[in-house]
Order: C-alpha cells, then sequence, then structure tokens
C-alpha cells in the first residue's frame, strides 16, 4: 500500500480566465424627424450592425416593424418603464433602446456656395426589461455641409450616432454586467449560463480537501486537457467555463504538469485545429496529444437528462491510445450544479490516478519487499 505525502515540488500558477456574463438581447425602437421617411431605417441598421459588432443580439427588426402600433399602444398605455417590461416579456428582450433623432437644415446655402448646413441631433435610452431601470442613456449630435437634404441628412445623422453609440454601448454592457452579476436583474432568456458564469465567479476554490496528494519523489507526466464536449442539448458556449475550472483544479493537484493554454493554441494553429473543436473519441485524442506532445490528454463531455447533469472525463495515454482513467459525477440541479460536478469529476478522476501511481517511497518499497519474501 503506498504512502502518500505532499507535493515536493509547488504546482505552477492557474491559469486566469476572465468570465464575461452573456450580452444582453435588445429590442430597438426609434423614430426619426427630418426630411426622409428612409432616415429612420438607415439610422436603425447602424444601429443593429453596431450591436451585433459587439456581439450583442438583437430582436429581428421586421417583428417589430411589424407590431409597432401594438408596440406603441403598449408604450403610450404604460409608460415606458412599465411598458419596456411588458415589452420584453413578449419578445424575449431583456432590454429595450428607445431613441430619438432629428435632422434639420441650419441654413439654405452657406454665403458664395451652393452648400447648405444639416445638423443631427440623437438620443438612445437602454431600459432593463427585468424591472424597467435605466442602464444606459447617451446623446450626440453633429453638423455637415452638403448640396442638398438626400446627402447632408444620412451624413449629419451617420456622424451624430457613430459618435454617440461610442460611448452608449460601453456604458449598456458596464451596466448590465454589474446590475445582473449583483442579482438585481434577470436575464429574459438565459438558458442557465448567467447562474452558472455567477457560480464560478462567487467561487474560487478547488477543494484541496478532496483532492488527493502526491507519491514521495513523484514526477508529473505532461498533459493536456482538452474543451469539454456538450452532449445532450447543453449549450456549447459554457464549455469553456466548465473547463477552466477543471483545469485550475488538476493544477492544484500537482498530478499533472499541463500545456498552457497559449502553446496549446499555438501548437494547434499549425495544423488548423481549435481547442473548440469536439474530441470524443480515444483516436482523436491521441493525434491531439501529440500534437500537443502531451505524455496524456484528458477529454470529457457534459451531459444531460432531464434535470441530472452528467460529467464524465477521460484520461487518454498518448503513446498507447488507452484510456487509463476514468472521473464521473452526476446530480440534479441546475446549471450552476456543474461546478460541483466538475470538481467531483476530476477527484473521482485523480483518485483512480492514485490507486495506479508508482511506489517510490524507500520506507514503502522495503515493506513490500520484506512482504514479497516471506511468500
Amino acid at each position: 500500500m503506498a504512502v502518500l505525502s505532499g507535493c515536493q515540488t509547488p504546482p505552477p500558477p492557474a491559469p486566469t480566465s476572465e468570465i464575461s456574463l452573456p450580452p444582453p438581447r435588445v429590442m430597438l425602437l426609434l423614430s426619426v424627424r427630418g426630411f426622409d421617411s428612409t432616415f429612420s431605417v438607415e439610422t436603425e441598421s447602424l444601429v443593429t450592425q453596431s450591436l451585433l459588432e459587439q456581439e450583442i443580439p438583437v430582436v429581428d427588426q421586421t417583428v417589430v416593424d411589424a407590431n409597432i402600433q401594438k408596440i406603441k399602444s403598449v408604450l403610450s398605455a404604460s409608460g415606458d418603464d412599465q411598458g419596456a417590461v411588458m415589452l420584453g416579456t413578449q419578445f424575449g428582450a431583456d432590454v429595450i433602446v428607445r431613441g430619438e433623432a432629428v435632422v434639420r437644415s441650419l441654413a439654405s446655402h452657406i454665403a458664395n456656395s451652393k452648400l447648405q448646413s444639416f445638423q443631427a441631433q440623437i438620443k438612445l435610452q437602454a431600459i432593463s426589461t427585468d424591472n424597467g431601470q435605466l442602464l444606459a442613456s447617451a446623446a450626440d449630435a453633429a453638423t455637415v455641409l452638403a448640396l442638398d437634404a438626400e446627402t447632408g441628412g444620412p451624413r449629419a445623422l451617420q456622424s451624430a450616432t457613430s459618435k454617440m453609440l461610442g460611448t452608449f454601448i460601453p456604458a449598456l454592457l458596464s451596466s448590465w454586467e454589474q446590475q445582473v452579476s449583483e442579482g438585481h436583474i434577470r436575464p429574459a432568456s438565459d438558458g442557465g449560463a448567467v447562474s452558472l458564469a455567477r457560480a464560478l465567479q462567487s467561487d474560487s476554490s478547488t477543494d484541496e480537501a478532496s483532492l488527493p496528494s502526491l507519491p514521495a519523489d513523484y514526477t508529473p507526466p505532461v498533459a493536456a486537457i482538452w474543451q469539454l464536449t456538450p452532449q445532450n442539448g447543453v449549450p456549447s458556449d459554457w464549455m469553456a467555463l466548465i473547463t477552466d475550472k477543471l483545469h485550475a483544479m488538476i493544477v492544484k493537484s500537482g498530478w499533472f504538469r499541463l500545456v498552457t493554454r497559449d502553446d496549446m493554441e499555438k501548437l494547434l494553429a499549425e495544423h488548423n485545429v481549435q481547442m473548440s473543436d469536439a474530441c470524443d473519441s480515444t483516436a482523436q485524442a491521441v493525434e491531439y496529444g501529440k500534437i500537443l506532445s502531451a505524455n496524456q490528454i484528458i477529454i470529457g463531455a457534459v451531459g444531460r437528462l432531464g434535470q441530472t447533469y452528467q460529467v464524465v472525463l477521460k484520461q487518454v495515454n498518448v503513446e498507447s491510445g488507452e484510456i487509463e482513467h476514468v472521473g464521473q459525477a452526476e446530480g440534479r440541479g441546475g446549471a450552476e450544479v456543474l461546478l460541483r460536478l466538475v470538481k467531483m469529476a476530476a477527484a473521482d478522476l485523480l483518485r483512480n490516478e492514485t490507486a495506479a501511481a508508482p511506489t517510490t517511497d524507500p520506507a514503502v518499497m522495503q515493506a513490500l519487499e520484506k512482504e514479497s519474501s516471506s511468500q
């Protein structure tokens, strides 16, 4: 029986990973007063494109336009704040972005010139559909010179809108993340991602008590951890968060010398492979392990059946292609239960590793030799 002792050398530091909350789903309501009704469409398009570039999902504007009279009635009857809450429920939006823009001519003609001066002013407000709270607001204006309204109006409006969005979108995202992380706002539909991220943010422990100690004089092999694979409807965008927690636990254990994330990305890029690519077979694990020059590679999956989640981890020997150890855990609950399950599965994997670890402690070796000679 092996005698276990503490790690002889401190493990490398755990990787730092910023956990970001999912962005809000935005519903856009804009009105533009000016020379041409197309100004409104152009402004909506610019705001929508800017939001999408920041990976902020937007309710389909054709759906909004098709229900615009109903939307106006709700806002008129209930007021801006309460109306926003009601609309968010109906259209699945987390935030209503309301705005008004005005385009006008400042002078008929500039002296001794055919040029005219046009000014645009725009203001946006972001309102939470969960509680009617104002999350962000911004306003800006711009003046341009042009030959006619068809040219000058859109240019002035585009300039004012672009400047305003530069402050509005960061303010919206900052306020949203703060309000959600503090529990003041519940997203309309996050599929559990917010509760998972919140649980990971609030728990920085790796449950050291559950991690088996290292044998004396143990030399950890080089290993890589592949991003876990989602199964049975588990969202793929959860995997990076869960894998980060697994990575932190394995690093803390000291049982393996892990290939860093940066090195993995560089080595895999040379073979046109990404860490987010699925790795759900031993053949793939061996292939990727060889690319990473690892002795062992840990792969796994996160699945769900009803309200029961399951995490399964497999340690694959890159040289032989054999699955040497398996760790698994399952439990019922919401997405946040995965935090506990990945810890349990990692501890289970390491306990199996402990049972198979070679014994190098002199006292233990002497006892084993004496026992063998007496038989």
